[in-house]
């Protein structure tokens, strides 16, 4: 399957141009919902500890207790803290939405970013369960992690495409990646591209991470076999020119 990268970054490019307001406002959402999340999930652990604490003393028992009591504490506030990280998914899912709309020919509102809300479902169990077959591959020599990573983007934009039945997306994402494998090489380099804004001061990242999204759609969009924009109408289907002859 023939993937054109350079045009996959035109297309980011020239969107982010034509429609910051979405893409930016985006990217803002993404990043409140990530950090409303971190919040909540350390807020949740602080009070725990306290009451891991807490309780050991008053049961007694000593060191052991306590110790015990504290790793109880932080193992829940890890599962806290994986859920309340899956509350991205559907934002990841309204985003790539409002981008289909744009790689189709019309403009993305920025209320598409919260389109993803009716597909949460779905979204937030292909989500994880897409991290989990990452982490399992990343403790099996970090390179199957590596190589399955980009499964968890991918099952995003299928639940986007309307993959909203159990784990239809995730499966849908190992096919992509069975038909074209390049995916896995342009994923990584478009995570590193993103992780650039960093340097930037952090504000940066607010331009690279959109970027990324929409060119890692378009690239998406090609595995499956669709061409880049310009040989779509505003109605996604495929523009046919028609000569003066053939009228």
């Amino acid at each position: 399957m023939e993937i054109d990268f350079g045009g996959a970054l035109a297309f980011a490019w020239d969107r982010l141009k034509a429609n910051p307001g979405f893409y930016l406002v985006g990217v803002m959402v993404i990043f409140g919902a990530s950090i409303a999340a971190s919040v909540i999930a350390q807020m949740i652990q602080g009070v725990l500890m306290v009451m891991a604490g807490v309780g050991a003393g008053v049961a007694g028992g000593g060191d052991n207790v306590a110790a015990g009591s504290m790793v109880l504490a932080m193992g829940v506030s890890f599962i806290i803290s994986t859920l309340l990280g899956l509350i991205v998914a559907p934002v990841y899912v309204g985003y790539f939405k409002g981008i289909k709309h744009e790689y189709e020919g019309g403009t993305a509102e920025i209320g598409e970013i919260f389109s993803g809300i009716g597909d949460t479902i779905p979204s937030v169990v292909n989500y994880f369960l897409a991290d989990v077959v990452v982490l399992l591959g990343t403790i099996c020599c970090i390179i199957p992690g590596i190589l399955l990573s980009p499964i968890v983007m991918l099952s995003m934009y299928h639940v986007a495409h309307g993959e909203n039945k159990g784990i239809d997306a995730l499966k849908k994402s190992f096919d992509t990646l069975k038909k074209a494998p390049i995916v896995i090489l342009w994923s990584l380099v478009l995570g590193l591209f993103a992780s650039l804004g960093v340097f930037a001061c952090i504000v940066g990242l607010i331009i690279t991470v959109p970027l990324s999204l929409a060119a890692m759609y378009a690239v998406f969009r090609q595995a499956e076999g669709d061409p880049l924009p310009g040989t779509f109408d505003g109605n996604g289907s495929d523009v046919v020119e028609v000569s003066a002859d053939q009228l």
